[in-house]
Parts: C-alpha cells; structure tokens; sequence
C-alpha cells in the first residue's frame, strides 16, 4: 500500500537518467494536463512520488481540488512501475480503478507509490504458474500533516507477453492490384530479437520518444548558448507552431491506426499486421516523419541557426538505430509481402 511521503529534504538523489524521465513524464500531456506532478522517481521503479498543487488549472466551481485531477494525478503510475520493473516478458494493463474523496482539497496534496520486491516476486511467480493474475494497489493523496484526502484502489492485469492470441490465418487469394494490411500467417514465429544493423550494430534499447526528448533539450541548449545569428525573426518564427502541430497530429493519429489494427507500436517487438493504407501509401516511416516535422518546428519556432542542425542529426540517428532493423524484421515477418510494399514506398518521403 502506497503511504504518504511529501516532498522535501528527505526525497532522495536522482540519477541523470531519471531525473530526464521524470521530466519527460511531467511534460506528457495527458498527465500535465492533471495539473500534477512527479516529483521523484527511484532508480529501481520502486518509488515514484507525486505531487498536486491546488491552483487555477486544478481548482474546480467551488475552490477545491478538481476530482479529475486527483485521480488523473494517480492513474497511470503503478502501471508504468510495473512495465519498468518486469520488463518485456509481461503485458499490464490497469483493469479496474475507485477512488473515495475523504476531504476537499483545499492544500497541495502527495501520494507515494511503492512497489516492494515481495509484491514482484508473487506477481513474477503467479503469472510463472498460471499465464495471468491481477494486482491490487491502495494509494491515498495526503497533505502535508498527513490527513487522507482520497483513496484510490488500482486493479492491474498482468499476464506473460508470450500468450498473446496468435493472429488469424490470412485469407487465400488476394485481389490483383489491392493492397491490403497483412496479417501474420499461421507459421509465422517470434523472432528471437531485434536483429543487428546492415553494419552489425545492435539497435537501441532507448525508444525513439526519448531521443525526441533528448533532440529538444539539446536545441534549447543550442539556442541559449550557441545560437551562432537569428535567422528567422520574431513575426515569421512563430509559424513554426504549423509543422510542430503537424508533427505531433501525425504521430499521434498514426499511433491510433497502430493500436486499432491491433499490432504493437514498439521497436523491435513482431509485428502481427503489414500496414499499407492511409499514411502508409505515402511514407514507410509516418511516425518518425511527423517526428522530424515537430523537431523542424520547434527549430523555427527557436529561430536560431544551431537548433536546425539537430533536426538532420535526430533523422539520420533514427535511420541507423531504429529503421534499418525494424525493416530488417518487417522483412523476415512478411517476406515478399515487404519487399514489394517497399519498392512501392520511400523510407521517408
């Protein structure tokens, strides 16, 4: 059960790499748009700590914290400790979610979340013996005398990623000329990872997100420190809000074709559905091109020259860590399938 643990001197060191991640989290916009904020996250995944600050964006009719915003501030934690802690051998989901309101928030409120290595372990050895079981997680807001605010009870279903339902058969006899999304035939197997790189390498295990982030923070350091002239004056700088938005609705909607054709959306994890239709007939890669677009953007919206040499650098990096292997697998799933949908379809565009 998560106990209360407000923030201060007492929050413990961070490293680099986590303290890039709470920042991340925090700049989500589902979560942002809470009005919360994590304030800490264990190198481990074994605590993360919250925060909700009673303000104009969390302040509701009547002057108190919103409700939506004190769940929303507890929401999605456990299930990405979780994810985090067991690693790609297991599939979370949050199954089913109550929360009591005790008192009205007229304060800033905390939460702590925890995850002993007891609860791990039974969780690792239940879904070991029977493929699947559910969790059940208690975390409270407190202030900062420690009165209950809310409580909320977070049911989670976790079962093995190895006992994903096999897609179905694909249909013989395909129309001439009628491109379709493929699925995975019967015979088709798990690879057994992501392969290497026409130069051998290995891809990353940090996803194409984190460099995105990682893109931003170095063209604003770029711009701060080393913006060597401006090369696009204030009135016209600010059109660069039309590739940002351009950029974030594609990968977004893209991520929406994603999950309704009911395949996964991570690197290097098989593929069950060939996507060809809709943004798919223009480029190979919809995602990692309104990424670029968005990093284009926020160049313009800088206006200085430095940031614009990040965004060639970010397209060729994702080229050679994530494309090139992924196309690789894509190749060994689909086979000729692939290979013709390529030739028809630029990388990029």
């Amino acid at each position: 059960m998560a106990t209360h643990d407000p923030e201060g001197p007492t929050v413990p060191d961070e490293s680099w790499r986590r303290h890039l991640t709470r920042w991340g989290f925090n700049l989500f916009p589902a979560f942002r748009a809470t009005g919360a904020r994590l304030t800490h996250v264990a190198d481990d995944w074994s605590e993360v700590r919250v925060r909700l600050p009673l303000n104009w964006r969390t302040r509701n009719y009547v002057g108190t914290l919103f409700g939506g915003s004190m769940y929303g501030a507890l929401d999605p934690v456990y299930m990405i400790m979780l994810i985090k802690t067991l690693g790609r051998g297991y599939v979370v989901w949050d199954k089913a979610a109550s929360i009591r309101f005790l008192r009205p928030g007229r304060e800033t409120l905390y939460a702590t979340f925890r995850l002993d290595d007891a609860d791990v372990r039974a969780i690792r050895a239940a879904v070991a013996d029977k493929g699947k079981t559910e969790w059940r997680f208690i975390v409270e807001l407190k202030n900062a005398a420690g009165e209950v605010h809310a409580s909320c009870e977070k049911v989670l279903s976790i079962r093995s990623a190895q006992d994903r339902p096999v897609p179905s058969p694909e249909p013989t006899g395909e129309s001439a000329g009628a491109a379709a999304d493929a699925p995975i035939g019967p015979r088709s197997q798990p690879l057994p990872g992501p392969p290497p790189t026409d130069d051998g390498e290995r891809p990353s295990r940090v996803y194409p997100p984190t460099y995105l982030l990682l893109a931003v923070i170095l063209m604003a350091c770029l711009h701060v420190l080393m913006p060597v002239r401006r090369i696009i004056p204030t009135p016209y700088r600010y059109l660069g809000f039309i590739p940002l938005a351009a950029g974030v609705v594609a990968v977004l909607s893209v991520a929406g074709i994603i999950r309704r054709a009911g395949t996964t959306i991570r690197p290097f994890e098989t593929s069950s559905t060939l996507l060809v239709r809709g943004p798919y007939r223009v480029t190979r890669n919809p995602i990692y091109l309104g990424m670029v677009c968005a990093l284009f953007g926020v160049a313009v919206l800088a206006g200085s020259l430095t940031p614009f040499l990040v965004v060639p650098a970010f397209a060729y990096l994702i080229d050679r860590r994530f494309i090139r292997a992924e196309e690789a697998m894509l190749e060994q799933t689909f086979g000729s399938r692939y290979v013709d949908y390529k030739a028809r379809v630029r990388r990029w565009i």
